[in-house]
């Protein structure tokens, strides 16, 4: 899923060329952002996915004061921008090349509506780039809340992030480009009890694609979503029920006719309160 394409120097050493913008390596960025901002610039991966003429940076003032955007011509996106309630974009249908996001989507309870808008202002042929903390990189935790950060709504793994858009976009509205855990320099000598330095994110980028005519065959009712929700019925499922089973069986691995009992009881639970 991963391009090896590369960005093209201009004359000055300083700044690479995205389609018809320059931008400088040193460009002051700030937060998350700022850890790989030399790394993508050069290794080609903002050249791939963010050389468009319209990029929005959503989320990008975090915590750091005087923030800028991902690139002097993007347009940062944040609480304080007009008409934008934290969710929903203030952006006409497909009228953007990218949506690109660092470390926000773990602060968005409504992750469903937020993709879902990410999904319908970027053009056919455009894409979203999500890049999140790492479960097992960042929070080190099984799960939540958060040692580092409070308001972190979620912890994310390659599998649940790419799940969340899955369970958020129509079936063939999209296509995974990139998706990639990023460890580099990581600090694997130390604890849970320590805040991790290096890498310890996960990007994803999907393009946008035109629908197809045809639609799948069957009926989605067919289907039932019996896969781990962040929601908090489920949740409590999980720490009462969940919790009852690997106490009876003593934490020792289980046999496959107790875990599709678990799995019967879990699909029964989330249907009985319709959670999808």
């Amino acid at each position: 899923m991963d391009s090896d394409c590369s960005g093209k120097k201009s004359e000055s050493p300083f700044v690479i060329l995205l389609g018809n913008h320059a931008v400088p390596e040193d460009w002051p960025v700030k937060g998350e952002a700022s850890r790989t901002f030399r790394e993508k610039l050069y290794n080609g991966f903002f050249a791939t996915y963010m050389a468009g003429e319209v990029i929005l940076d959503v989320g990008y003032r975090g915590y750091d004061d005087d923030p800028v955007s991902i690139f002097p011509h993007a347009i940062g996106v944040d609480l304080d921008f007009p008409g934008y309630d934290g969710v929903a974009l203030p952006f006409p249908d497909e009228s953007v090349d990218t949506v690109y996001s660092s470390h926000t989507l773990e602060h968005i309870a409504d992750y469903r509506t937020a993709i879902r808008d990410w999904h319908r202002v970027v053009k056919p042929g455009g894409f979203v780039v999500c890049i999140v903390p790492h479960q097992f990189l960042y929070e080190k935790k099984y799960a939540l809340p958060s040692l580092w950060n409070a308001d972190h709504k979620r912890f994310y793994t390659p599998a649940s992030l790419l799940r969340e858009f899955e369970e958020s976009l129509a079936p063939n509205t999209y296509r995974v480009r990139h998706l990639r855990d990023c460890d580099e320099g990581y600090t694997y000598d130390l604890g849970p009890e320590r805040h991790a330095g290096g890498g310890y994110e996960i990007e994803l980028v999907i393009e946008k694609i035109k629908r197809p005519a045809w639609s799948l065959a069957g009926s989605s009712r067919e289907t039932t979503t019996c896969s781990a929700a962040s929601s908090p019925a489920t949740r409590w499922f999980e720490a009462t029920i969940g919790t009852a089973i690997k106490r009876i069986f003593g934490g020792r691995p289980i046999a496959w006719w107790q875990y599709l009992y678990t799995s019967t009881l879990r699909c029964r639970y989330r249907r009985s309160h319709r959670i999808r």
